[in-house]
């Protein structure tokens, strides 16, 4: 039964004990590995700009192309302006985004189905591997559904005012907002009908913020795009995938939605529970609505990425992850109370027993957990022994030298080929110049190419991962035989 809206704050406060558990073990799993894995080069990248805006040096960041909305960023700077450069307070906005995710899927699903459907949902997205290995990242996407789930208990309560706002600071954060957009208007028009007196506190609440947007990306109209055209120049454009490709995407996908809970008996209760959350919208009952929107938007979210040319990535899956959380929560309830204990122990226990792995990076999901595992301690090493004015070249590298090697006076040059790489080199031979190469890539053809010139790589160190790999080399350029 759905309840009357109250505070979040009241609710919680009026919640039993075990509800206080569940947050506070959810709260404990999003920060076990804060600060423990590397930094995928997506995360490098962001981190980059946030230095240039928290140190002052470009506070609007027009000395590069943007292609991401600005509130993320300038959280991110934010943390780096409070708590200083470190990978903690790099992951630090995502993990409080994650910890108010909690209490806000709580109180969605109280809304609109009650106290038991609301403590299993909970458990459900506490506890869920996905979402707790995306809490200690540097994406764009905790932040992104964090307002979205705020913009669906603000509906749900009548706070249409606070609704708008979220779903502008959605948008203000990743443009895949506009994919959340259906469910939002879905739920605002069951909850404000066609009275326009609650539809205009909404659109007073959006749109100053997209207006706000909009100005920051204008700034930079006159000499560099807008966010939007290029995330879409970096994607390759926004098109339809062609059909023979559906079926590998297919797969992708399927493969990502089994991660979730990492555990195919979950996975498989997962699936009953949606079958009976179908079923339950044919029934004339005050969630009847909520239902058909959840039942209605996954599927739909999940064939849009098939069908059009997104890439299959875990990240665009976390959106539908508290969805997901809520469809088990609310089939668990459905049970019969004499067998829920039993059917929760069972399912819950699957859960927990996949926790471990992906703690220890074992899950492919969320962060880089080991390819670039110790290009840290390569970056402080360079900074250590490189003189001022040295030249380091990179290919495959180049975010993370921005993000490490900020304001060192190391000049980073990208080559294309290892024979550009070789007449660059022969132009600058005055200069010390390093290379580092990634384990996974061959280091060969660099150095036929420099021999063909007369110059030769001498190897300076080898950095290795925690299990012994090897993981990245650092080489000096110079004359053969000096």
């Amino acid at each position: 039964m759905r309840e009357t809206p109250r505070s979040l704050s009241r609710q919680l406060a009026s919640g039993s004990p075990p509800i206080l558990l569940l947050l506070l073990l959810g709260w404990a799993l999003r920060i076990w590995d804060w600060g423990k894995f590397p930094l995928h080069p997506d995360e490098a990248l962001y981190g980059y700009w946030a230095r240039l805006i928290a140190t002052g040096r470009d506070p609007a960041l027009f000395s590069v192309y943007v292609d991401k909305p600005p509130l993320f960023i300038y959280s991110l700077a934010g943390a780096f302006r409070t708590f200083g450069l470190s990978m903690e307070a790099a992951r630090f906005p995502n993990i409080a985004a994650s910890f108010l995710s909690l209490p806000l899927l709580w109180g969605i699903a109280r809304r609109w189905y009650g106290r038991e459907t609301a403590f299993w949902a909970l458990a459900a997205y506490a506890l869920s591997p996905f979402a707790i290995l995306f809490s200690p990242t540097m994406f764009t996407d905790p932040f992104l559904i964090l307002w979205v789930l705020a913009s669906l208990w603000a509906i749900g309560q009548g706070q249409f005012l606070l609704a708008g706002i979220a779903v502008g600071l959605a948008y203000a954060s990743k443009q895949q907002n506009i994919l959340f957009l259906p469910l939002v208007a879905g739920l605002l028009a069951l909850e404000a009908g066609r009275s326009w007196r609650k539809w205009m506190p909404f659109l007073g609440g959006l749109l100053p913020v997209l207006s706000l947007v909009t100005w920051w990306d204008s700034l930079r109209w006159a000499f560099r795009p807008s966010f939007w055209d290029r995330s879409i120049a970096t994607y390759g454009g926004i098109r339809l995938e062609p059909a023979y490709h559906w079926a590998g995407k297919i797969a992708g996908w399927w493969r990502l939605l089994g991660m979730v809970y990492a555990s195919p008996l979950v996975n498989a209760a997962l699936a009953a529970a949606f079958l009976w959350l179908a079923v339950e919208c044919m029934e004339k009952k005050s969630s009847r609505q909520m239902s058909l929107l959840v039942v209605a938007f996954v599927p739909a979210y999940l064939a849009l990425h098939v069908v059009v040319n997104f890439q299959v990535w875990d990240r665009y899956l976390l959106g539908i992850v508290p969805l997901l959380a809520l469809v088990l929560g609310r089939g668990i309830a459905a049970i019969r109370w004499k067998w829920r204990p039993v059917v929760a122990m069972v399912v819950f226990a699957a859960v927990i027993w996949s926790i471990p792995g992906a703690l220890a990076g074992e899950l492919p999901i969320g962060g880089d957990h080991r390819l670039h595992e110790g290009i840290d301690r390569v970056a402080a090493y360079l900074s250590e022994t490189a003189p001022p004015g040295s030249v380091l070249y990179h290919h495959w590298l180049g975010w993370y030298w921005d993000f490490y090697l900020y304001g060192k006076p190391i000049e980073k040059r990208y080559y294309l080929s290892p024979e550009y790489l070789a007449r660059n080199a022969e132009k600058i031979a005055h200069r010390r110049m390093f290379l580092v190469m990634p384990a996974w890539k061959r280091v060969s053809p660099v150095r036929d190419a420099l021999d063909r010139d007369g110059q030769q790589l001498y190897l300076l160190k080898k950095f290795h991962r925690k299990d012994g790999s090897l993981a990245f080399t650092v080489w000096r350029i110079g004359v053969a035989g000096e």
